[in-house]
């Protein structure tokens, strides 16, 4: 057939041919560098989760340690209607011995997670800037299970000696027990 061929046709023939192999060829590249892209993302991130478990099992005597320290210390949820309660007054009170002034206090509700359940307050505060630190210092505490969710700060507007905040706060208990 090729000898049937006049050397014009030929040459388009060769240049279909080449085109045609060229066009395989850069399909199948990009189909490889796709396929090695994706293989070395992935070996990338199973070498790193391997790496956090070697870690992990290095350090599993200091964890079992924390999760004891954990299930000890951390307080659990007895009533779930009044531990909003509870913790806006333990908030008030640790905010009248630090002279920080406590406006709109709202609490909000109880919430599961499966790790710990929470409760949280929200409220705006006038204050001294030093005295605003104490109190969030005193508030937040290593046993106390206590942080502050949000908090925005700014120079109150009627008296530049004073700090206005709102804060969120929310108390972690212990999670629920599976019944």
């Amino acid at each position: 057939m090729i000898q049937q061929m006049t050397p014009r046709e030929r040459n388009l023939a060769m240049l279909v041919g080449v085109l045609v192999v060229g066009f395989v060829t850069i399909m199948l590249s990009k189909t490889f560098m796709r396929n090695f892209r994706q293989l070395k993302s992935q070996r990338m991130e199973k070498s790193f989760a391997l790496e956090n478990m070697k870690t992990l099992i290095q350090e599993r005597d200091l964890w079992v340690q924390r999760d004891q320290w954990l299930k000890s210390k951390q307080p659990k949820l007895e009533n779930a209607g009044s531990a909003g309660v509870n913790f806006l007054e333990e908030i008030q009170n640790t905010a009248k011995a630090h002279n920080v002034m406590i406006e709109q206090p709202v609490i909000n509700t109880v919430v599961n997670q499966p790790y710990y359940q929470s409760v949280s307050v929200s409220f705006d505060t006038k204050s001294s800037g030093p005295e605003l630190v104490k109190f969030m210092a005193a508030a937040q505490g290593q046993t106390k299970f206590t942080a502050f969710k949000a908090v925005s700060l700014e120079v109150a507007k009627n008296d530049p000696t004073q700090m206005a905040g709102k804060f969120t706060a929310e108390r972690w208990f212990a999670p629920k027990e599976a019944r």
